[in-house]
């Protein structure tokens, strides 16, 4: 996918007078565009295939893409159309010779595609049973056949506010074919197939908008028109209250030529959490105006009035450790590298999206919580120094949602966003901590408060090579006193994981412990990465899952060996491992899922059994 590294706006007092070369320019776009949105009208073969044409006594030589000009005088009459047949070098020029009329005129105009392609030997109908001239028919809901785009319509939104939204369709796998429309964005999903299913955009629009994403509601129906890029979105000049209308050139914002199954794509939308009425309308976002934006001066005369540079120029990466430090007490400050500290001075526009999302995942991968790296984060959008901030709602919602992602931070410290300066990859624990397979096939012996403490125990050890710990330190390296230590100590020394020994019993020193070493041979390790060891245990501290869940959680790292991330297993061998009964793990999932830390898919055996398939997500 290609996307635009830098979106400049270009705005005119009036619309501008295009030269021939640039008409011929303009021409190509469209033809090309459509050629990529349309690819069937060059395959009518396909109708005939499906016996529409015998059905409907359609000849499908007839069929076309609509081209709509709409006035923009105060005058809402269409002024003209164009039908593109085909994709070939007859019907480009034709499509030329029509733009360079439109251009010749003094009547300001919009330029629009029809979504579907539409038999032209039948007139269109309107509501009211009137039917269209013939010199001037266009797409109606009466007359078109089909579309291979899935289309929707982000309006009056800002680039990183669109951005937000991209990210939500990235995530599940669709790249888009997006244009910037003068006032918002347009954003197209290609499909491998034409569908002949005229009630698709009212599915995909109902589809989206109960899933939270800030559609306009008002794409629905099968012979919306949208607005083509290479054109001039000149809306505002027919509006009467607005003192100073401005004309603004459209263009694609960016391009990608990977198609889809539309199942698949319905599939993947479904997949989404949906949202309550209260929550589809996300709370505005509190972006202060930014007085003085680069502009440049007129390019020619009386035609661009200003170009609006809608990135940061990044010229001011200055930071101050002390205040940081004293601002974000959550995060270890001084180990963090230097383009973050740069980062955590305050978002910036144009990288906002960018920025939140690698700074999710960045901290994730250093142990950081959810709650922590979203309390982090909503400090950062509070910050104004570059006139930039977030409302809290829209960074909470994106916080988890990138959390639970897999992304990697790496794909996303780009070219844009190394202008903070490089981050070293070995900076980063991808270390592996190896686990004797005796733990796990003891755990069913000892309490889950018991496993926690040796997992801390284990960690403490392998970061700083501490072998030997007194009660006082395992107090201090696991957070809990005196009493509770010695209470599952016993458990932990009955079983073998752990071993002590008094260092001087005549001067009646306490007892020393140092976890044990194992012979046993036959019994394999386990590899788990210290980051999701790190992570659980971050989650137990900061009560977003207790003990028992992490017990429940290693054991799946455990039986998911070898990087898996898909294991069956039924509850009763589940809980036979870990010495829990069935009402204990059935509780615990439901803290596991809410945490999206393992999904479970209930598969059945028969008319009276069933079994769970999981998938762990850390």
């Amino acid at each position: 996918m290609k996307g635009a590294e830098l979106m400049l706006i270009e705005e005119y007092e009036r619309l501008p007078k295009l030269t021939e070369e640039e008409v011929r320019k303009q021409a190509e776009g469209i033809f090309n565009f459509l050629k990529l949105t349309h690819p069937y009208i060059n395959n009518k073969k396909i109708f005939y295939k499906s016996g529409r044409a015998i059905e409907e006594q359609i000849n499908f030589d007839s069929v076309a893409i609509e081209i709509r000009a709409l006035r923009r005088d105060q005058n809402k009459a269409c002024y003209r159309n164009f039908k593109l047949y085909r994709f070939a070098d007859t019907e480009l020029e034709r499509l030329y010779k029509f733009l360079l009329e439109l251009n010749s005129k003094e009547i300001p105009y919009c330029l629009y595609y029809s979504v579907y392609a539409y038999d032209n030997n039948q007139l269109a109908v309107t509501k009211d049973g009137k039917k269209s001239a013939v010199w001037n028919n266009k797409a109606a809901l009466n007359n078109v056949v089909g579309t291979q785009i899935i289309v929707t319509d982000f309006d009056d939104i800002t680039e990183d506010e669109f951005l937000l939204e991209r990210l939500k369709l990235a995530q599940l796998g669709l790249e888009t074919l997006d244009i910037f429309t003068g006032h918002g964005f347009q954003s197209i999903i290609l499909l491998d197939k034409m569908t002949e299913d005229k009630t698709l955009v009212k599915k995909v629009t109902n589809l989206m908008l109960n899933k939270g994403f800030r559609i306009d509601s008002k794409i629905k129906d099968s012979a919306r028109i949208m607005r083509l890029p290479y054109t001039y979105n000149c809306k505002e000049l027919s509006k009467k209250d607005i003192e100073n209308p401005s004309v603004i050139k459209t263009f694609i914002y960016s391009e990608t030529e990977k198609r889809y199954n539309l199942e698949y794509v319905l599939e993947r939308l479904e997949g989404l959490e949906s949202v309550t009425e209260s929550q589809k309308t996300i709370e505005e976002i509190e972006i202060k105006e930014i007085e003085e934006k680069v502009k440049t001066e007129v390019i020619t005369e009386n035609k661009v009035r200003n170009v609006i540079q809608l990135k940061d120029s990044l010229e001011d990466l200055t930071y101050n450790k002390e205040r940081l430090a004293e601002l974000y007490t959550m995060l270890d400050i001084e180990s963090l590298p230097e383009p973050i500290l740069k980062m955590l001075e305050g978002f910036r526009m144009g990288y906002a999206n960018s920025m939140l999302l690698f700074l999710t995942m960045y901290l994730k991968e250093q142990g950081y919580p959810k709650s922590t790296i979203a309390e982090a984060m909503l400090i950062l959008a509070s910050q104004d120094r570059f006139n930039y901030a977030w409302s809290k709602d829209v960074v909470k919602t994106e916080v988890s949602r990138f959390y639970y992602s897999n992304y990697d931070w790496r794909s996303i410290f780009t070219t844009e966003l190394q202008s903070f300066g490089y981050v070293e990859y070995n900076l980063i624990d991808k270390s592996i901590l190896t686990i004797n397979n005796y733990v796990f096939k003891n755990l069913n012996k000892i309490s889950s408060s018991s496993f926690y403490i040796y997992l801390k125990l284990l960690l403490k050890q392998d970061m700083t090579g501490q072998k030997i710990f007194t009660v006082d330190e395992m107090c201090e390296v696991v957070g809990y006193k005196r009493r509770a230590i010695f209470k599952h100590l016993d458990d932990l020394v009955k079983v073998g994981l752990i071993d002590k020994k008094r260092m001087n019993r005549r001067q009646g020193e306490e007892y020393k412990y140092y976890l044990s070493i194992f012979t046993v041979d036959n019994i394999g390790f386990t590899k788990i990465s210290k980051g999701s060891i790190k992570l659980l245990l971050n989650m137990v501290d900061f009560k977003q899952l207790n003990q028992t869940q992490l017990a429940i959680c290693m054991y799946f790292k455990y039986i998911c060996y070898g990087g898996k991330t898909e294991a069956n297993i039924s509850q009763e061998s589940l809980g036979n491992a870990l010495g829990l009964n069935r009402t204990t793990i059935t509780k615990a999932f439901k803290g596991i899922e809410s945490e999206e830390l393992i999904y479970r898919e209930k598969e059945d055996i028969s008319d009276f059994k069933f079994k769970y398939n999981y998938t762990i997500h850390y």
